[in-house]
């Protein structure tokens, strides 16, 4: 029987200076591990207590690389909520900034295109199913729901 560990790091590989989470993740990207039955974790946070132990009530597992599926122990730090908020305004991630919002492919972590964007909205309209498009154009079908939906590429016709 694999340990704990073990299973932890069949999930995680190398990319860069981060090691991703290849696991399952919520809807923001943050990794999720089931540690024993009925017990599930976010990945960073549990790599976070495996390498410096208990996390206190209230505190934040931060990321300096800004990568939630990252589980680098070296890239995690503790802070509140207020402090991460912060972190997040300093870098520029912060949505309420004029210059945070790059809709589309001007969005630095876009992977689809206006065009491709187009195109899965005319095919989708045409019958095709959301599944195939989204192992076509390599990515979730929850996007492709949400590009349909209008909650996201809401700028393409």
């Amino acid at each position: 029987m694999r340990t704990v560990e073990d299973r932890f790091m069949a999930k995680v590989q190398r990319v860069g200076d981060c090691i991703v989470w290849h696991g399952a993740v919520d809807g923001c990207g943050y990794g999720l591990f089931y540690v024993s039955p009925g017990v599930f974790k976010r990945a960073h946070r549990y790599a976070y207590e495996e390498c410096y132990g208990t996390i206190p009530d209230g505190m934040c597992v931060c990321h300096k690389c800004d990568n939630p599926p990252c589980v680098n122990p070296e890239h995690l730090f503790l802070g509140t909520h207020q402090e991460n908020m912060d972190d997040r305004k300093a870098k520029g991630r912060d949505p309420l900034m004029p210059t945070f919002y790059n809709p589309g492919q001007r969005n630095p972590n876009a992977k689809l295109t206006d065009a491709d964007v187009a195109e899965i909205k005319r095919r989708t309209r045409a019958g095709e199913t959301q599944a195939s498009l989204a192992r076509e154009f390599g990515t979730k079908k929850c996007n492709i729901s949400n590009i349909m939906a209008g909650r996201a590429w809401r700028h393409i016709p």
